[in-house]
């Protein structure tokens, strides 16, 4: 089967498990992996506790579970804490970790969408999206 004739399933799925490659080896010098660097980034918009965490990051997560056991790694590495009422948010050494792999994302994703236009790249989201809808997704 040709590349062109493949499904866009097919499509979907391989680009996801390559950006999960690509970004997991952009994060190795860091110590991160993707749904890490995915609560750094929630919580350095707004500090919140795990149940909040994982409604922003549900669709990357299977179940809460998997959201607790990333933020205990994040606690333990000194990246984030927690307060006694079990709001978490980024350390000073959580801030600056975050900060210096971001230059790295960015190089990452910019490979990522090398010789797409911006109006190309947007109308595949937006693509991407009706589809999402037209088979019953809402925006949360």
């Amino acid at each position: 089967m040709s590349g062109a004739a493949r499904p866009i399933g097919y499509w979907l799925k391989l680009l996801d498990r390559l950006i999960e490659e690509d970004l997991d080896r952009t994060l190795v010098p860091f110590d991160l992996n993707r749904r890490q660097w995915q609560i750094l980034n929630v919580l350095a918009g707004s500090p919140g506790n795990a149940g909040a965490v994982y409604r922003e990051l549900k669709g990357f997560f299977a179940d809460q579970a998997q959201v607790d056991s990333s933020l205990g790694v994040l606690v333990s590495d000194g990246w984030i804490e927690t307060t006694p009422t079990g709001e978490a948010r980024l350390t000073e050494a959580g801030q600056r970790r975050l900060t210096e792999a971001l230059n790295s994302v960015r190089a990452a994703r910019q490979r990522i969408s090398s010789g797409i236009g911006a109006d190309q790249y947007g109308q595949t989201v937006n693509t991407l999206r009706s589809m999402c809808e037209n088979l019953g997704w809402t925006e949360p």
